[in-house]
Parts: C-alpha cells; sequence; structure tokens
C-alpha cells in the first residue's frame, strides 16, 4: 500500500470542543479516509498560533516515517496544510539525506513562517508535488508569500490556484 503522514497548519490544543472542530479538518480526512493500513498512516496537528511545535511534528512525523518504511519500504505519501505543509517539506529533506523516496506531496498553500524552518526547495526525492494554493489576486495574507514553490528535476511539481483566502481553502477542498 503506502505510508501516509499528514501534518496540518494549526496547533495542538487537547480541549474536546476544540478537538470535535478539527476532527473533520481537511488533511485529518485526507489521512483518516484513506485505505491505507492504519498502523502506516499518522496525522500530526500543526503549531500554535505563534509557532511553536512545529519542530517537534517534524522530529514525529520523521521517526514515523522512518520507523513504517524500514520495516514496509512501501511508496511515501506526504501532506500538509500551511505551515504543516512546510513541515512536510523538511520531513522530505530529511529522508533525501538518506537516499530515501518519497512517493507524492499533496501541499495545500504552503507557508513558511518558521524561524527554524527552510521550506523554500522541495528535494528531488520527491517524485510528484500537488500544490494547492491560494490566489495572490484574493490579497489574503500576502505578507506570508508561499514556500514549496522552487522545484529541481527530476521532481514533476504541480500547482493549481483558487480564487479564496488561506482558509478558505480547506472549504474548496472540502466541498469540491
Amino acid at each position: 500500500m503506502a505510508i501516509l503522514l499528514g501534518i496540518d497548519g494549526t496547533g495542538p490544543k487537547t480541549d474536546e470542543a476544540y478537538q470535535k472542530k478539527f476532527q473533520n479538518n481537511f488533511v485529518n480526512k485526507i489521512v483518516r479516509d484513506s485505505s491505507i493500513n492504519p498502523e502506516n498512516k499518522k496525522y500530526l496537528r500543526g503549531p500554535t498560533f505563534i509557532g511553536s511545535g512545529l519542530i517537534h511534528s517534524i522530529d514525529t512525523g520523521f521517526r514515523f516515517v522512518i520507523e513504517r518504511y524500514s520495516i514496509t519500504k512501501e511508496p511515501i505519501l506526504l501532506t500538509g496544510f500551511s505551515r504543516g505543509a512546510a513541515g512536510v517539506i523538511v520531513i522530505a529533506e530529511k529522508l533525501r539525506k538518506r537516499q530515501i523516496p518519497v512517493t507524492a506531496m499533496l501541499l495545500f498553500d504552503a507557508i513558511g513562517r518558521h524561524l527554524l524552518v527552510n521550506a523554500k526547495t522541495i528535494p528531488e526525492n520527491v517524485e510528484t508535488v500537488l500544490h494547492l494554493r491560494r490566489d495572490p489576486t484574493v490579497g489574503s495574507r500576502e505578507m506570508f508569500g508561499n514556500t514549496g514553490t522552487k522545484w529541481n528535476p527530476p521532481t514533476i511539481y504541480e500547482e493549481e490556484f483558487f480564487f479564496c483566502t488561506h482558509g478558505g481553502l480547506k472549504k474548496v477542498f472540502l466541498t469540491a
């Protein structure tokens, strides 16, 4: 089958109301609703509003992928939203350093708003990337910009723009 890791773009709160609100968030749904063996898939909350927690999610996700890959050698699929998307780009780079291929990445409006995270370029161990982004003409969060928009062969990179805000991308995906 595959190994699937998803990192969300919002922070780790543990209260029940917050968990319920985000249980159907699209990155969570992608991971939860996939037909991949439950042992081979993991969903992680993203960083807090101020950015703490992203390094922990990156480290946890990387350890998960390495552990599962060492056992199964299954194709690796990574997905993330906002800063969580930047996090999976960093994981792909860590995998590149170990010469481990990533079959595909699905990025939702990757944003690199973290001082310790460099996610500008998709590493060349990633075969295919689909990056769904907010259309810049909307004017949503212009100061954020996007990350993960550069790549080198043999990576195949495709991006699609949606006329919506950064947060609105979730609704576009869930209703599509």
